[in-house]
């Protein structure tokens, strides 16, 4: 619109249909007010400009309407360009405002300095010279700066949409990176807890028997063995951590006297989970459920499919206690909840009745299904 209303086509315009010079400047003054305002709520958006403060964008709202009013009914009169002043000063401050952008190092407010310098030439140069540039044979001045103007703009667009999708990538790739950070953290914390409380077994069984010990540093020499070798493996299948969960278990059952129980009910195994995540609730049912003291004592583990979810169960028929203490008072518990959730976005879920055993339920999408990735592999 600025453009069309621009001293350039001013000529043609007035030589093809006759129009008033006076309409022509006149929209001129208007479009030139309207063209800055889409600037400037740019260079807010942007934060080149910093917040806007709603009395001060009140003032400069009211001043500028006023302005255009008293041009309006001035025209004509050679004071009437007194009342143009007031927008060209607004201008005038917020391109002081861009230079104190630039002294912060703002991005893009060099290249929006540049924009702003040419609107308000331009803005004034079209109100005060009027024909003075088309007489003296500069008639496209005006274009060429308008076009410079537009490809900047455009240029400016092309970079900021450019980082946008640079920025949501390396956003994705820094939670990537904090997830795994986070999984390998909650692993450390796990394998020295359990491996604490392995040695403190051993220790209890070589005080008591030593062929027994002897048989049992054997398998947790084994146990160990196999954690050095998936020591690199962030997941593993679900029937190698039920191998290692065994093993951990005849470990502890050696120490309780073979009073322990545990029971599979297993209709699912066909997926990953990350190494380590299901022995701790095995774990903890051992140390704190107290089956062995019940003649039909047990501890179960169970895993089968419910729509689009797979399963897991770690069920007890001990003493079973409040959810407050089994979700606050074991770090074990709760490592194995985060690690699921980052790397499964697996639910875990707890219920314990006193007196009745306790049941902890792992929801895990089906994603991490071995079938489904060897299918559309």
């Amino acid at each position: 619109v600025w453009y069309c209303c621009s001293i350039d086509v001013f000529f043609r315009i007035s030589k093809m249909f006759h129009i008033d010079y006076g309409l022509i400047n006149i929209l001129t003054y208007i479009s030139g007010f309207l063209m800055y305002l889409p600037f400037l709520y740019v260079l807010y958006k942007h934060d080149i400009i910093g917040k806007l403060n709603s009395k001060r964008a009140g003032i400069f709202i009211g001043a500028n309407i006023l302005a255009m009013i008293l041009y309006f009914i001035t025209y004509g009169y050679n004071y009437m360009y007194v009342f143009f002043i007031i927008p060209a000063l607004t201008m005038l401050y917020y391109i002081c405002k861009i230079c104190i952008s630039i002294a912060k190092r703002q991005k893009y407010s060099i290249q929006y300095l540049v924009i702003a310098i040419f609107l308000y030439m331009i803005y004034v140069l079209q109100l005060s010279d009027n024909t003075g540039l088309a007489l003296v044979g500069a008639s496209g001045a005006y274009s060429i700066a308008l076009i410079v103007i537009m490809l900047m703009i455009t240029t400016i667009y092309i970079i900021q949409v450019k980082d946008k999708i640079n920025n949501s990538r390396n956003a994705e790739m820094l939670e990537k990176e904090i997830s795994e950070v986070k999984n390998r953290a909650l692993k450390a914390q796990i394998k020295p807890h359990f491996m604490f409380n392995v040695l403190t077994s051993v220790q209890d069984i070589y005080h008591n028997n030593l062929e027994e010990g002897d048989n049992a540093l054997a398998k947790f020499c084994k146990h160990l063995r196999l954690n050095v070798d998936s020591e690199y493996k962030d997941m593993v299948s679900f029937t190698e951590e039920l191998n290692n969960i065994q093993n951990y278990f005849d470990l502890e059952n050696i120490r309780k006297d073979g009073k322990l129980t545990l029971l599979y009910d297993i209709d699912y195994e066909n997926f990953e989970l990350p190494i380590l995540s299901l022995q701790p609730l095995i774990e903890n049912a051992v140390k704190y459920a107290k089956t062995e003291e019940k003649e039909d004592g047990y501890i179960q583990i169970r895993s089968y499919e419910e729509g689009d979810n797979i399963i897991i169960e770690v069920n007890d028929n001990g003493i079973g206690f409040a959810e407050s203490d089994l979700k606050t008072n074991s770090t074990g518990l709760n490592n194995i909840s985060e690690r699921l959730k980052y790397s499964l976005n697996a639910d875990v879920n707890f219920n314990s009745v006193i007196g009745a055993g306790t049941t902890i339920k792992i929801i895990i999408p089906k994603k991490g299904d071995l079938s489904n990735e060897s299918n559309s592999n």
